[in-house]
């Protein structure tokens, strides 16, 4: 929609639901997700925010089927919660040159269970019994990029990226314990050329 001569917004709103079943059994569960958002444009200033939020919706791409789904140990296959949100920001003080910006961070929450340990058959083990896994806690996203248009349908462009994962701390753990984490830079740079 059009906010004048200013410039325009758009808004969004998505969702899902599935239920998944063994073929040859019993067990049966639900994912369900909201994803909403959207994008303003005011002169120059484009800014765009987005969030999603559900149970068992997956962490790198919808219905993504990795361990940070659900509890590995639990015959039911409890599905964790997920939530995450994301903004970028991109200003063009010149005709033939955009800056950008963004920030995005997902996250799981632990289930109840996440912190009792449990045999093959699916019993819970003595308290202070180690886990034996760390859950994905969050995904982190930070990103920056500076586009120079060479024509109409010739743009170069440099992007930076930086990417950082935490993990719930061990359970259990010492007190002063830290939660794991990884992070790595991506740089990258290129041409492109619209048809």
């Amino acid at each position: 929609m059009k906010i004048g001569t200013l410039g325009m917004f758009k808004l969004f709103a998505n969702g899902m639901w599935q239920k998944i079943y063994e073929r040859e059994g019993d067990r049966s569960a639900t994912m369900s997700g909201a994803g909403y958002g959207g994008r303003i444009e005011v002169g120059p200033v484009h800014l765009g925010l987005a969030g999603h939020y559900g149970t068992g919706i997956g962490l790198n791409f919808a219905l993504d089927p990795s361990p940070s789904f659900f509890h590995p140990s639990l015959p039911d296959r409890k599905f964790r919660t997920m939530d995450g949100y994301y903004a970028q920001l991109q200003v063009s003080p010149l005709k033939v040159l955009d800056v950008a910006a963004g920030y995005g961070v997902s996250e799981v929450q632990l289930l109840k269970e996440d912190k009792i340990a449990y045999n093959e058959a699916g019993e819970p083990q003595p308290a202070g019994t180690s886990v034996g896994y760390v859950p994905v806690h969050q995904q982190t996203g930070i990103s920056a990029s500076v586009t120079q248009h060479l024509s109409e349908n010739l743009h170069l462009q440099f992007e930076y990226f930086r990417a950082m994962f935490t993990w719930y701390k061990p359970s259990p753990s010492v007190p002063d314990a830290q939660e794991p984490e990884q992070s790595f830079h991506i740089v990258n740079a290129g041409v492109t050329y619209d048809f």
